[in-house]
Formats: structure tokens, C-alpha cells, sequence
């Protein structure tokens, strides 16, 4: 082989070597961006929810009542127990104000019983001075559930003789429930000793008389 023939081989292998080291760099790069972007794009069924998909999602699997956040879940009170707690703290209120709103609590048949048994409750506790006056209108109204008026019945029985006598009365004269009228009757015949079944004015003249002899008792 002569010397020219030499040179030119060696002169092209030169010049490949050249060109492959000028494309090596460009030819990584685009490895490389091609990994960036198959790494930024999500692959399905392998999604992660944003936070607000997030606080979306526990809004609408949060408890009916209460307020849902991404972490934490707040509940709210009732606007009926609100109505209570706020009646019974207004100082600008007296007693006679407050009981006043309470028996229309009481009597409200729009209000879950559960409001109007706590109503209740705070009614007896706050007429306990002069229940008479209080709940007597009560037991004679209709709008009040038999329940609430057993209630009275049975709170009476840590009162006067009195008090018990005429509530089991106001219970005989004005309710419907056999099983209230039966419970009135029986308790009447244990205060008066006296049993005059469903004769109104037999129990009131011996209402009268005994509450005369319990007068002559107290010291």
C-alpha cells in the first residue's frame, strides 16, 4: 500500500471520530429531556387528587350538621338549642319574660321533642317559686305531647300537696290520654282519700276541703 492510499484512510477515520464526538452531547440532552417530560406527565390510575379535589371530596362525605375542612371536620350546634342558650343568658330578660318564651318553646309542635323536653325542663326549674300560674295553662293545652305533661305530673310530686292536687285536676279536666286521666285520678284519690271517678266537681269541692286541712297542718 503506498503512502497516499495511508493518509486518506487515516484522514476518514479522523473525520468520523470528529463527527461522532460533535453529535455525542446533543444526542444525551435529548435522552435526558425526554425523561423530564414522560416524568411530568401523570400516568392513569395513578393520579393524585389536588387539594382542592381533596376538600371537595370531604365536603361531600362529611356528616349532614357539620362543617368539613381538608383535616378536620367542626360541628355546628342546632339553631333551636342556640335559641334556648341564648334566651337563658339575656339579662334584659326576667324570669317572667324567659317562662314566658319557654312555654311557646314548649308548645311548639315544629320543634324536634328533644327541644321541647329541654324547654321543658328549664320551665320547671324556673317556676318552681309559683308553678301554678306557669303550667297549668300547659296541662289544658292540647299543643302539649302527653309526655311533657307527665312530666309535670311527676315533677309535682316534689312539691306541696297542693301543687299536686291541682295539677292531677288540670290532667283529669283537660287531657285525652286514658292513661294520664287514670294516673290523675289514682293520684287524687291518694292525696283526698276520696274516690269520685270522673266527677269534675266531687274532686274540686274535695280539693278544697283537704287543702283546708293541710293549711291547719303547716307550722
Amino acid at each position: 500500500m503506498n503512502k497516499s492510499r495511508i493518509f486518506l484512510s487515516a484522514l476518514a477515520l479522523l473525520l468520523l471520530i470528529g463527527i461522532s464526538l460533535w453529535l455525542w452531547p446533543r444526542s444525551e440532552s435529548a435522552v435526558t429531556t425526554s425523561v423530564s417530560v414522560a416524568q411530568t406527565i401523570p400516568v392513569p390510575g395513578d393520579q393524585k387528587p389536588s387539594p382542592s379535589s381533596s376538600a371537595a371530596n370531604t365536603a361531600k362525605t362529611a356528616a349532614p350538621g357539620a362543617v368539613a375542612f381538608p383535616n378536620r371536620t367542626i360541628h355546628t350546634e342546632s339553631s333551636d338549642s342556640l335559641a334556648i342558650g341564648n334566651l337563658l343568658a339575656d339579662s334584659s330578660l326576667d324570669n317572667k319574660a324567659v317562662m314566658a318564651a319557654l312555654s311557646k318553646m314548649t308548645l311548639d309542635a315544629d320543634r324536634p321533642i328533644e327541644e321541647r323536653t329541654e324547654a321543658m325542663g328549664h320551665l320547671l326549674n324556673l317556676s318552681v317559686e309559683e308553678p301554678s300560674a306557669v303550667l297549668l295553662p300547659l296541662i289544658g293545652d292540647a299543643h302539649l305531647p302527653d309526655s311533657l305533661c307527665e312530666k309535670i305530673l311527676d315533677d309535682s310530686l316534689n312539691d306541696s300537696l297542693a301543687w299536686q292536687a291541682d295539677a292531677s285536676l288540670a290532667a283529669l279536666s283537660h287531657r285525652s290520654s286514658k292513661e294520664l286521666k287514670d294516673k290523675a285520678r289514682e293520684h287524687l284519690g291518694f292525696l283526698t282519700g276520696a274516690d269520685h271517678g270522673n266527677d269534675l266537681a266531687g274532686w274540686s269541692q274535695a280539693i278544697a276541703d283537704s287543702k283546708e286541712k293541710w293549711s291547719r297542718l303547716q307550722p
